[in-house]
């Protein structure tokens, strides 16, 4: 079996920021209640979207556009 050092680095990379996630997330459990966190944590499809927009050049057309602002406008009235 074969391994390239490249494929350690991006494995070892996405551990780190999964790691730093996880305690951003716990972290903000412990300042707001769950009803407010984990609606918010859910626009990690938002910064999805726009990265893909950006990194991969997909196409972000008004659909996509409808759907980012539906989810944000959902979650706005939980945040104080």
């Amino acid at each position: 079996m074969s391994c390239k050092i490249g494929g350690f680095f991006v494995a070892a990379g996405g551990g780190l920021l999964a790691g730093i996630g996880s305690v951003a997330f716990y972290s903000a459990l412990r300042r707001a209640p769950a009803s407010v966190v984990l609606p918010v944590s859910s626009l990690y499809l938002v910064v999805t979207v726009l990265l893909a927009s950006v990194l991969l050049g997909e196409a972000v057309g008004p659909r996509r556009i409808a759907g980012i602002a539906c989810a944000i406008a959902a979650t706005a009235p939980l945040v104080e």
